[in-house]
């Protein structure tokens, strides 16, 4: 599983991660100043902190060899046909875009508030198989589902 360290105003993946780690999951992080993947994190892992107040893993950790299956992605805005609004750097869709989504399945974590009937995608622009809220946990309709969504049962 990848997640995110959350910011002030995303959904709060604190537990998330703390029970995938108690649950013995190897979880991964994005190194949001090295664009080329994941890093395998574990509680002892220190973390910093860059521009915007993200937090990531220190230096040093080797990169994610593989590509997580589930892979937890911070939420600005939504629409049911798994449209995404991040922070507007671009930094998902650039990594997601590297090699196949066969076998990936993407979840976004919002709050219900940040959906909107309709959002433009651009051709970068890569779609969530599911999102998760406070109250519902959404199939986007037009995804490209090439996860089995058995991952997102297990959240």
């Amino acid at each position: 599983m990848a997640a995110y360290l959350s910011v002030e105003g995303e959904v709060d993946t604190t537990e998330t991660i703390e029970a995938a780690f108690s649950s013995s999951k190897i979880v991964y992080l994005p190194r949001v100043t090295n664009p080329s993947g994941f890093v395998r994190c574990c509680r002892e892992v220190g973390l910093r902190t860059i521009r915007g107040n993200i937090s990531e893993p220190a230096e040093g950790l080797p990169e994610a060899p593989v590509r997580p299956g589930l892979i937890l992605l911070p939420v600005v805005g939504w629409a049911g046909d798994g449209t995404r609004l991040g922070r507007g750097g671009g930094y998902y869709d650039r990594l997601l875009s590297q090699g196949s989504r066969r076998g990936l399945t993407l979840v976004g974590l919002a709050y219900e508030w940040q959906r909107f009937d309709n959002l433009p995608r651009e051709s970068w622009d890569v779609p969530l198989d599911y999102v998760i809220t406070e109250s519902n946990v959404i199939t986007c309709e037009q995804a490209d589902h090439v996860g089995t969504g058995k991952e997102v049962a297990g959240l």
